[in-house]
């Protein structure tokens, strides 16, 4: 009888631990409300673009050079995964600055808001030794979220067909995306 609550006991334990598991591997919910990350120039073909993303699943999206669009797009993006993932990158113990002197290196900005607080992190070293890995897989984490949004051009474009040049209007208006 007492081998049986020993098992009883036992299967306790490890019930309760995979539940803490389980329930550990997910963040809390998030009040961040706004993230907002670009990537500058360098002397070669860097892209440079400016993306924020908002907590209504807002997202804009300016391309500037050697990027992939270039111009203005909105598009709807999953906020709370992305907030989510600048939380357990450990963004809020970053410094504001890594590896400033490096002139030919191209440069990232990730700015968070949050109702009480705002932080902006930057570098012009995409990565290296005076960059932490957490930053830097942040850069990458949110190329990530740039590259995989459907954008949504948000002034009409002009296009060719047998009859000539007409205008086309915007393919979708994002609400809020203003």
């Amino acid at each position: 009888m007492r081998g049986v609550g020993l098992i009883i006991v036992l299967g306790g334990v490890v019930i309760g631990a995979g539940v803490a598991v389980v329930f550990g591997a997910f963040p809390a919910r998030t009040d961040i409300r706004e993230i907002d990350f670009s990537r500058s120039a360098c002397f070669g073909q860097c892209p440079t673009y400016d993306v924020t993303f908002r907590s209504n699943g807002c997202a804009i999206y300016i391309g500037h050079r050697n990027a992939l669009l270039i111009g203005r797009y909105t598009g709807e993006v999953d906020f709370q995964k992305l907030a989510d993932l600048v939380e357990t990158h450990h963004f809020w113990d970053l410094q504001s600055q890594y590896a400033m002197n490096v002139v030919d290196a191209p440069g990232m900005e990730l700015r968070v808001v949050k109702p009480s607080k705002i932080k902006t992190v930057e570098t012009r070293a995409e990565s290296g030794r005076d960059v932490p890995v957490d930053f830097y897989a942040l850069g990458k984490l949110i190329d990530g979220f740039v590259f995989t949004t459907h954008w949504f051009s948000s002034v009409p474009k002009k296009s060719t067909q047998s009859s000539g040049w007409f205008e086309m209007p915007p393919s979708k208006l994002i609400p809020g995306c203003v």
